[in-house]
C-alpha cells in the first residue's frame, strides 16, 4: 500500500522483457570485488550491457561496442546522471559468449553485491530467423482500489 506504486486512481505501466536466445539476456550476478570479476554467460557477444546494483544505490551503467569497439570496454553512458557519458573507470571485456567484469570497482563489482543486467547481441541475424521467439511483451497494471 505505497502511494508510489499503488495509488488509487493512478495508472501504472510495467515494461517486461524476456530473454531470447541469440538476441537478448536479462539476469543478475554477484560481485566479487576483484579485478578478475564475474563472468556472465549470455550465449552471444554483447552489443551493449546495462548494469545496476540491486543491493545498493549505485548508478546505472550502459557499456557498448560502439564507443569501445575493442576490449577493454570502459566508456559508458550513465542514464541516471546529468553527465550522461564518461570514461567511468569501470571495465569489462566483451567475449564471444558473454562478458566479464575486469575491475574491482564497487559500481559494477562490489563484493557480495547483486547486480542486474540487460544485454543485447552484437550480431542478431535476422528477426525472421528467430521465429516464434521474437516477441515483445508489455503490460499495464491498474492500481487496486482500497
Amino acid at each position: 500500500n505505497d502511494a508510489e506504486v499503488n495509488a488509487t486512481g493512478q495508472d501504472i505501466i510495467c515494461y517486461a522483457w524476456t530473454s531470447v536466445a541469440g538476441y537478448s539476456s536479462f539476469g543478475s550476478y554477484t560481485g566479487n570485488g576483484s579485478n578478475d570479476g564475474p563472468f556472465v554467460f549470455l550465449g552471444f557477444r554483447p552489443r551493449w550491457v546495462l548494469i545496476k546494483s540491486s543491493t545498493s544505490t549505485q548508478e546505472w551503467y550502459l557499456h557498448d561496442s560502439e564507443r569501445d569497439p575493442i576490449n577493454p570496454v570502459e566508456n559508458a553512458l550513465r542514464p541516471s546522471m546529468g553527465n550522461a557519458t564518461s570514461t567511468t573507470g569501470n571495465r569489462m571485456t566483451f567475449l564471444s559468449n558473454g562478458f566479464r567484469i575486469t575491475k574491482s570497482n564497487a559500481d559494477m563489482n562490489g563484493s557480495g553485491q547483486t547486480f542486474v543486467y540487460a544485454a543485447y547481441a552484437e550480431d542478431i541475424g535476422s528477426r525472421r530467423a528467430l521465429g516464434a521467439q521474437w516477441r515483445s511483451i508489455s503490460c499495464q497494471l491498474v492500481a487496486a482500489e482500497h
